[in-house]
């Protein structure tokens, strides 16, 4: 499998998890985790097994790099008030930001299984 078939799955769960799918965004996810697999299975090309956990690592780096984890609205501003309220974990952003988050590491656990499984 390619790099551009990589990032069409990565897009996948991308737009699952209600983000924008960039399709130079997602190619460069997608090189990154082809990469970080490979370099920490001490693999020449990476078996089928592991297309769908390197897809999942795409997508949470690719959310990573689109949605900041500090994101969040204000709530109310009041002309001449010094207070500014934020909503908390009940935006889209940071609920994003933590599905990226476990997405990456979810794919690190399954091939870090598999590189103790193999060697």
């Amino acid at each position: 499998m390619r790099e551009e078939e990589l990032a069409a799955r990565a897009a996948e769960y991308v737009r699952a998890a209600g983000g924008q799918a960039w399709e130079e965004a997602l190619l460069t996810a997608a090189r990154r985790a082809l990469w970080e697999v490979k370099n920490a299975c001490a693999l020449p090309q990476l078996p089928e097994g592991l297309w769908e956990e390197a897809a999942a690592l795409a997508a949470g780096l690719c959310l990573q790099a689109a949605s900041p984890a500090g994101e969040a609205a204000p709530l109310s501003v009041r002309e001449g008030d010094t207070q500014v309220q934020f909503s908390g974990e009940d935006l889209p952003g940071p609920k994003r930001a933590a599905l990226a988050a476990e997405l990456c590491a979810g794919a690190r656990r399954a091939f870090a299984r598999y590189r103790r499984l193999v060697w």
